[in-house]
């Protein structure tokens, strides 16, 4: 990827240093980006720079077989398998050690099927259908880089054919079709951002307009019509330093925002040379250095940070980090000296016979990934304890049992009862932490004979005329519609509503002050005044989201129904059965279970906490209950998070298990037992 056609675009045409410095500032802030230095919250543009510069270096090359009626299919996928897998293929060979010592079961069955995806070439796709880009599990794929290599892979199968087909149109119009592609794309990609944002992300369509942009740059060079232009050049140079040094998770991307760097790159191929300062500054020798080791600095960089992270219980420090960064560089040198450098050297003879061995190491890669798919990660590598704290989350989710909070568009798909279908008597409502009191609550109303439809919807709060701004939802709507439907069915007797409400009011994603961070964009929420949509400013939009929570909670209580709220549940920073397993696994002398701080958890619910303490001197019908007096410790400061048969309370960072969930539950039980 991104410097693997280099070799072939200079034996054809002059060689440009500054396209090998440009490098640079695409590699090195992607690699800080996922190292979470927040010199480079917009480092993740780095690899859109990278997409520029492989259409444009793909492009020239295409063109210039074409008119040379050089072009052979076959022998253009040769080349690229030439320059992509060897280096791949070794990266991938060196992480199975690591992560058959160091991952556990579930862990090592997800990056098996990233295995199978990288010898597929479909690795955008995996991880499109796994999670977001900056969701948690991303930090610990040694993988999910590949996605980007998938989307240039892809771009090299198809775009080929799709030259040679236009091939008698002759260029002019060529360049025309291209740039309809583009804009299609384009388009496609502004759509895509608002409604599919993580599809949008990782998948061609969306993505090939910025491939396309340096195609068309090099079509505009092709006749030397554009010449150096220092202002152009300048300008060009400087959008992508804005994007890298503004943009952060919370920039919808790709998007209208992604211009700023694509058309910053092509602004500096296209005006750019050894002639003017821009191009004599990324001509250095230092940049170019660099750039050369660009394509193995990309493929090692995620491995390295990632096995660093799985490998430590807590979060590594800034130092550790940097020193991860550095080794990420210089195993870049060797690999670009001795494995990425002798397999470009034209060889006639060897050529199609390497490509069958490398072709066949990915076949190789995709058996053993099948594998340990079909063995489910293999979990016979580690103790019984370890293995079952491992699969606690899996086991959760059948213990659950219920699965129609599935919601399209977010209307309700199928009726959704919990308890006795034949006896409706209440309402649970909210967002995915109404969805962790399912099984104890299930059983709960079976045994009183009655049941509750549950509303419920990740992401989605029970409060009306708010919208989140980072994902596309109608959960305002489908509130109303809620309300309605217990306004109008007088059998409602309970009424329970439960939110992870202060994501919401704090926007930021928890950070528990001990090393504890959740990864994953900032939750942008905002409120709907008068039917308009209304995008404020952090201050004032907690202020007027506080002010929405209140008056939802009002307008619930009027219904004069039996209504209990529940306070916010304490957030850890980790998941406390993969931290005990891996607590057990590298350091099973220390016998703590993992707790986290009250003062913190006081801290970041506050607002809400006080929302709340005022609701319930205001309104005295409606009943709260808050599983913080049952998790934390007042005396010693700390919030537990295993019950005393060391049973994990929680499924994840924020998320309460059936044990931890059942003490809600309890509270539920003492609640509707009451006049």
């Amino acid at each position: 990827m991104f410097v693997t056609v280099a070799t072939e675009i200079y034996e054809v045409m002059n060689y440009r240093a500054e396209i090998d410095g440009l490098r640079t500032f695409a590699v090195v802030p992607v690699i800080l980006f996922h190292a979470g230095f927040e010199v480079a919250e917009g480092g993740f543009v780095g690899v859109d720079i990278f997409f520029v510069i492989s259409g444009y270096l793909i492009t020239r090359l295409l063109i210039h077989d074409l008119e040379a009626e050089q072009l052979r299919i076959i022998a253009f996928y040769e080349r690229r398998a030439r320059r992509i897998l060897p280096a791949l293929l070794v990266m991938v060979g060196v992480c199975l050690p690591f992560a058959w010592m160091w991952m556990l079961p579930e862990e090592f069955n997800l990056f098996s099927r990233s295995l199978v995806a990288v010898g597929t070439f479909t690795s955008n796709i995996l991880f499109w259908q796994e999670s977001g880009y900056f969701a948690l599990a991303s930090e610990t794929k040694p993988l999910l880089h590949t996605w980007s290599l998938a989307i240039e892979e892809q771009f090299y199968l198809l775009f080929p054919i799709f030259l040679l087909i236009l091939a008698p149109l002759g260029r002019t119009r060529i360049f025309f079709c291209v740039l309809g592609a583009a804009v299609f794309s384009f388009v496609l990609c502004e759509w895509g951002h608002r409604y599919y944002p993580t599809a949008n992300f990782y998948l061609l369509p969306t993505r090939v307009w910025e491939l396309l942009a340096g195609s068309m740059a090099a079509f505009l060079l092709r006749d030397n019509l554009i010449k150096p232009n220092e202002v152009g050049a300048l300008a060009g140079f400087l959008g992508i330093l804005y994007a890298i040094l503004t943009y952060d998770k919370t920039t919808p991307f790709p998007s209208a925002y992604t211009l700023v760097p694509v058309l910053g790159t092509v602004l500096v191929i296209l005006y750019a040379s050894s002639a003017n300062h821009i191009g004599s500054f990324l001509g250095a020798k230092l940049f170019v250095g660099i750039g050369l080791l660009s394509y193995s600095a990309y493929l090692w960089h995620q491995p390295i940070l990632a096995f660093l992270k799985i490998r430590r219980i807590s979060e590594p420090s800034s130092f550790s980090l940097l020193a991860a960064v550095s080794v990420s560089f210089i195993v870049a040198y060797l690999s670009w000296k001795y494995i990425e450098a002798p397999f470009r050297r034209p060889n006639s003879r060897g050529n199609y016979r390497n490509t069958i061995v490398l072709l066949g190491g990915l076949v190789v890669f995709i058996g053993v990934g099948s594998g340990a798919i079909y063995l489910n990660g293999l979990p016979q590598r580690f103790t019984g304890e370890i293995s079952r704290l491992d699969a606690f989350r899996s086991i959760e989710e059948e213990k659950r049992g219920k699965s129609c909070s599935s919601i399209i568009g977010y209307k309700q798909r199928e009726r959704c009862v919990l308890g006795n279908d034949n006896n409706i008597r209440g309402v649970l409502l909210g967002d995915s932490h109404a969805q962790m009191l399912w099984s104890p609550l299930d059983k709960l109303l079976d045994r009183r004979g009655i049941g509750f439809m549950s509303f419920t919807a990740g992401g989605c709060p029970p409060v009306f005329e708010i919208w989140r701004r980072d994902v596309p939802n109608n959960c305002s709507e489908y509130n109303e519609e809620v309300f309605r439907y217990i306004k109008n069915n007088k059998d409602i007797q309970f009424i329970i509503l439960n939110g992870r409400w202060t994501i919401h009011i704090e926007g930021e994603r928890f950070n528990n002050r001990e090393g504890g961070v959740e990864p994953g964009r900032s939750v942008i929420t905002d409120v709907i005044n008068h039917g308009v949509k209304e995008t404020n400013p952090p201050e004032i939009r907690r202020a007027q989201l506080l002010s929405k929570f209140e008056s939802s909670i009002r307008r619930f209580s009027a219904l004069n129904r039996k209504l209990l709220i529940a306070y916010p549940v304490p957030e850890v920073g980790f998941t406390p059965a993969v931290r005990m397993a891996k607590q057990l696994l590298f350091t099973p002398n220390i016998d703590i279970t993992p707790t986290h701080s009250f003062e913190v958890y006081r801290d970041r619910n506050e607002r809400v906490r006080s929302l709340f303490d005022i609701l319930k001197s205001d309104l005295p019908s409606i009943q709260f209950t808050d599983v913080a007096n049952d998790l934390c410790d007042h005396l010693s400061g700390r919030c537990r998070t295993f019950n005393s048969n060391l049973e994990p309370l929680y499924i994840d960072g924020d998320h309460l298990s059936s044990h931890g969930a059942g003490l809600l539950v309890r509270d539920i039980e003492l609640w509707m037992n009451t006049d």
